[in-house]
């Protein structure tokens, strides 16, 4: 209802706005070490979307149910195998600028930055999802907690970047 559609507002707006600020947003700077990356890429994908999302998806659905989870090891092992070396060499910080150097293009540029901003809300909202079903799994059943609880994670997420998201990890 109007509760998803102002989840979904916040999150595009939120995403927009963070795909201005690349290099500090997206990287911290390039000063993460090898260890609170990899701490930081599990500890997103292991949050209470995937926790209680897809444990249910994997009690409905069985082995099907539990791809998530393999899509997320196959995902960092190739990361760490070279992959994340190879993008990290080309000295770039977003997908745009992946695309722009490959094909030149500014309108594939564009594309590809509305690809980003939209995943980055998808992202946004799957989160939202995880934290309903966690607020309601613990017993709040308040819209108002609820809507305090996202609005501090979309302001943290979006002023803070990579950085903040690191830490609050660090932190759980």
């Amino acid at each position: 209802g109007g509760g998803v559609v102002t989840v979904l507002l916040l999150s595009l707006v939120a995403s927009y706005f963070a795909a201005k600020r690349k290099t500090d947003y997206f990287l911290a700077n390039r000063s993460l070490t090898w260890t609170m990356l990899l701490g930081t890429f599990v500890g997103a994908q292991i949050g209470g979307g995937f926790i209680l999302g897809n444990t249910e998806e994997a009690f409905r659905h069985g082995f099907f149910g539990s791809m998530y989870g393999l899509g997320i090891a196959i995902g960092i092992l190739i990361l760490g195998f070279g992959f994340g070396a190879k993008l990290r060499s080309l000295q770039i910080a977003t997908l745009p600028e992946i695309v722009h150097r490959r094909y030149g293009s500014s309108l594939f540029q564009r594309i590809a930055s509305l690809v980003s901003i939209l995943s980055l809300a998808g992202g946004l909202l799957c989160q939202a999802i995880g934290m309903k079903k966690f607020l309601l799994a613990i017993g709040y059943q308040s819209e108002i907690i609820y809507f305090i609880t996202w609005g501090i994670v979309v302001l943290y997420t979006s002023f803070g970047g990579l950085l903040a998201v690191v830490w609050t990890d660090t932190i759980q």
